[in-house]
């Protein structure tokens, strides 16, 4: 199906919108494009219209999704015949109403209880989509696709949307962003706090600092860091020269983002884990711990702007703080480090997304340290930590090799190597920590009494600092707490 012929189709469904506006929002070939670019072009609509009926169809004859829920079955019924009619407003209901059934259904299951409820969902969210692009209700549309990256990840149908509908949107300008006015910046210092942030100096035979070097040769690091499942910290990756010329000199500017992606939708991890929250706070909040989906201008004037001002204020009464040095170590030494951090619902993280495949256009400010294709293959991800200060990354392992990237502010961090983790009590109980890569010890302040063993496990640590790329090995268990507004990139390979 040519992508004009699919034009015809939409207008006829959808009478506001002109065969010439479907023409332009759904793509046809221009005269500079190669050929590779006319196929992409006119395929892609024919292939975001053949994947959701192919999803539409699948349980058609299929009774297991009756057996499971009759009622969203018979919603599911009711869809294909108006699919098939092409009654597009009463199918645009039945989808909000299936919707919310599949929702409601993750929620109560804490995952997708069944493939056909994903797949239900997943269709619903794209046919609303798909109404707001027919009715030209373009930042909606994308808000729409945003939920279903985050819900559904970055799968074929939802990577073909997005790709196809943004340069449209932005070529039509259908929307402007209006400036934010004054310039705002993440802080470009670490200030001083004696009970917050580790001395790295202290008298510990248990602990060592990680050491930092510039990038050495593929063959070095293969031998004295990859194969030996050595900890090293590169000073000098993250550099113009190596293609973060756009993350060093825009990301830094908060309007950069509030101008570009404001009214984008992210998922935002709000709170702390219970074992990294003083008592008090849990007690008094609902929830220790919960996501929500947020725009990115939500998420700076709601968290992270507030966060960066926390920072001032801090950095300002800490220059001028007389206090004893005895008396701070003493506090240090009797109270939960957790105490002092943010109250739980000023916490907030964008943690391990991949706002590189849904942002594509940031994929031109980064790129990628040569190491992480030393062994023959692709990047398997690279996720975005973007959060304020006091977001704490529990100690666990993962199983792919990892560069941790620190781009803005900084952050603690801590780390074993798998021969201490007799020491870790690792948790093998429960789903969510099916891989036994976890451990619920409150690191910083562990209670000696449950876990006595946990204070001879030796460790590395270093505070990671603007620039500095981390390897940190397959199986090597870390803990991370940002100490100021923060802003990481990791490499999993």
């Amino acid at each position: 199906m040519s992508s004009f012929i699919y034009a015809q189709t939409m207008s006829s469904l959808m009478p506001s919108l002109s065969i010439q506006e479907a023409n332009d929002l759904f793509g046809s070939s221009s005269e500079d494009e190669n050929d590779d670019d006319k196929e992409r072009n006119q395929n892609v609509p024919f292939a975001i219209q053949l994947e959701m009926k192919n999803i539409l169809l699948k349980y058609r004859n299929n009774n297991t999704l009756n057996k499971f829920n009759k009622s969203m079955y018979e919603k599911y019924l009711m869809s294909v015949k108006l699919y098939e009619c092409n009654n597009l407003e009463e199918l645009l209901s039945i989808s909000s109403e299936i919707a919310i059934i599949t929702y409601n259904l993750l929620k109560e299951h804490k995952g997708w209880p069944h493939q056909s409820v994903k797949d239900l969902h997943l269709l619903s969210q794209l046919f609303l989509a798909h109404n707001y692009v027919l009715l030209k209700q373009f930042k909606t549309c994308i808000q729409c696709i945003d939920k279903i990256f985050t819900v559904h990840g970055a799968s074929k149908i939802v990577t073909m949307y997005l790709s196809l509908i943004i340069p449209k949107i932005k070529s039509s300008n259908a929307f402007k962003l209006s400036p934010s006015g004054k310039k705002i910046e993440f802080v470009q210092s670490l200030y001083v706090d004696k009970i917050l942030i580790p001395e790295m100096n202290a008298n510990n035979n248990n602990r060592q600092q990680i050491p930092k070097m510039k990038q050495c040769s593929l063959d070095i690091f293969k031998k004295e860091f990859l194969n030996t499942e050595t900890a090293i910290i590169f000073t000098d990756i993250m550099a113009k020269e190596n293609g973060y010329s756009g993350a060093i000199n825009k990301w830094k500017d908060i309007n950069f983002w509030i101008n570009n992606f404001g009214y984008r939708f992210v998922p935002i991890e709000i709170g702390r884990f219970p074992q990294f929250c003083e008592e008090q706070q849990v007690e008094n909040s609902f929830s220790s711990w919960k996501e929500e989906m947020i725009t990115i201008e939500n998420f700076f004037n709601t968290y992270l702007i507030p966060s960066i001002q926390r920072i001032e204020m801090r950095q300002k009464r800490n220059g001028n703080n007389n206090d004893d040095d005895n008396n701070l170590e003493k506090i240090k030494d009797q109270l939960n480090v957790y105490k002092y951090l943010p109250a739980i619902d000023t916490v907030a993280y964008l943690a391990q997304h991949n706002l590189f495949e849904q942002f594509k256009i940031l994929k031109n400010d980064i790129g990628t340290p040569k190491y992480c294709h030393i062994r023959g293959r692709k990047v398997q991800h690279v996720n975005m930590w973007f959060g304020t200060d006091g977001t704490v990354t529990p100690l666990h392992f993962d199983s792919y090799d990892n560069f941790l990237m620190q781009v803005i502010g900084y952050k603690y961090v801590r780390l074993y190597e798998k021969s201490q983790t007799k020491y870790l009590y690792r948790d093998n109980t429960g789903v969510e920590y099916a891989q036994g890569n976890m451990t619920n010890v409150s690191i910083e302040y562990p209670d000696k009494m449950k876990h006595p063993e946990f204070g001879n496990a030796k460790y590395t640590e270093t505070i990671l600092m603007p620039g500095d790329t981390l390897f940190i090995p397959s199986g090597m268990w870390h803990y991370v707490r940002s100490l100021t507004p923060s802003l990481s990139i990791n490499y999993w390979f």
